[in-house]
């Protein structure tokens, strides 16, 4: 994909597939605390797909369990599901395209017998011999409440913005801030943008990154 404004390279994909339709959350909502070990009825809205896989993971998006395949979302709006008898406070439930690891839809963070943790995913890259930590969006497909974070280790320059695929860019979240070292967590409002699939570029220093991010209507 090229920035159409400079016609520099923002990132380089292999093929990939657009989940249609979308599936949100009516219940739980986010953050609650659930009961190890009791069953609970999710509630949902679907748009225009008939189905999803319902997921549930325990350490915070690491490993999943399909708790239920090709679930039939378009014909009814709620399913009781099994609680596993467990503590964490990095459980989260999610909506997925069936039979897909990335296309996601919708997910609650819930606490198991404690607390909801927060968590983003992230991954560590390295710039001068220093770790920097850069998020994903979370939840993906955006929405109102969407954020990323970034670790710097030290005082940086740093842009966030959103391209779509023909490389122009539809949104600028950060525009050229110094932050100094820590954790920053970035908000992503996406109430402007058209559904589609995007690229979201993360400028530090002169360096850049790329994170990629749906949004559903």
């Amino acid at each position: 994909m090229i920035d159409m404004s400079d016609n520099s390279e923002i990132a380089r994909s292999e093929q990939f597939k657009i989940a249609s339709g979308m599936v949100t959350f009516n219940a739980p909502a986010d953050r609650t605390q659930l009961t190890p070990g009791q069953p609970i009825t999710l509630q949902w809205t679907a748009r225009f797909t008939n189905n999803a896989d319902i997921q549930l993971s325990t350490d915070g998006g690491a490993t999943w369990t399909t708790i239920m395949a090709n679930a039939s979302v378009g014909l009814r709006t709620s399913q009781q599901i099994n609680i596993p008898n467990v503590v964490t406070g990095r459980g989260i439930i999610r909506f997925m395209a069936p039979g897909s690891s990335c296309l996601e839809y919708s997910r609650v963070n819930v606490g198991i017998g404690t607390q909801a943790v927060v968590g983003i995913g992230s991954s560590v890259v390295q710039i001068d011999g220093l770790d920097y930590n850069i998020g994903t969006p979370a939840p993906n497909p955006l929405n109102e409440s969407s954020v990323m974070s970034v670790t710097l280790p030290r005082r940086e320059t740093i842009t966030v913005a959103m391209y779509n695929m023909l490389g122009q860019k539809v949104a600028t979240f950060v525009d050229a801030a110094t932050m100094g070292s820590g954790t920053h967590t970035i908000a992503l409002p996406s109430d402007n943008i058209p559904a589609g699939m995007y690229y979201i570029r993360i400028t530090i220093g002169n360096r850049s990154f790329t994170r990629e991010a749906v949004v559903s209507r």
